[in-house]
């Protein structure tokens, strides 16, 4: 069984199908998502290009969405 909360739901409101959920799951995504938050920043921090609002500030905005995603379930 694939875990729901490792991609956006298709529900309204994106609220994650809770009747497909087990306890495994929350811990899976949260690991997830701190393995793909840290990526995320890494790269940011990495970049060789100059800073600016779009690189750094929207960049550090749209990081991290799996484990919003999972903290938020």
């Amino acid at each position: 069984m694939t875990n729901p909360l490792l991609s956006p739901s298709p529900l309204p409101y994106g609220l994650p199908p809770f009747a497909q959920l087990s306890p495994s799951h929350y811990a899976e995504a949260v690991d997830a998502g701190l393995a793909e938050h840290l990526a995320e920043i890494q790269a940011i921090v990495a970049s060789a290009a100059p800073a600016n609002f779009d690189n750094t500030a929207v960049a550090m905005e749209r990081a991290g969405q799996l484990l919003q995603r999972a903290a938020a379930s």
